[in-house]
């Protein structure tokens, strides 16, 4: 599972917030640094009809279980109230995932400079290789996905999956 992931197999990372859970605060895209801290800031509705998007790539392309990761960041002062918010989402949404597909880099947010590059130096660091074209990433963020991309990954904007 986690820690396997091959350069020669197709891997399929998953942003949460903004993919297939609303994004949205208290009726705000923006938080402020202190509701992080907030016990409910993680709880928020599932998009089920992403989930069913995402699903349905993931079988047309026949990708692994084992290898379909939630690449999902948490602010540092939160990270102990947002994980088991986010575990739970991740099953309810997709309980095929194994628990341990489950990537949560921490950012500081006092200090958020250089947001962008978390999800890829997590992923190196994570998996001590490079990204390659079979390591796809499903983002709402473009300075996410731009970031994957110009790191040699396959970026996958969220409203791609959206057509049909």
């Amino acid at each position: 599972m986690s820690k396997q992931s091959e350069p020669n197999s197709m891997n399929l990372f998953i942003d949460m917030d903004g993919t297939f859970v609303e994004y949205r605060y208290h009726h705000k895209i923006n938080a402020k640094t202190n509701d992080f801290a907030r016990k409910d800031f993680f709880q928020r509705e599932i998009l089920w009809y992403m989930v069913q998007k995402i699903t349905r790539y993931i079988e047309e392309l026949k990708i692994d279980w084992n290898n379909v990761y939630i690449l999902t960041a948490l602010p540092q002062n939160a990270f102990k109230s947002g994980l088991p918010v986010k575990q739970k989402i991740m099953h309810q949404a997709f309980p095929l995932i194994p628990s341990v597909n489950l990537l949560t880099p921490v950012w500081d947010n006092s200090n958020p400079g250089n947001l962008e590059r978390i999800k890829v130096v997590y992923f190196e660091n994570h998996f001590q290789r490079r990204l390659t074209t079979k390591d796809i990433l499903i983002d709402d963020e473009l300075p996410y996905l731009r970031r994957w991309e110009k790191n040699g990954g396959t970026a996958l904007h969220i409203s791609s999956l959206l057509k049909d």
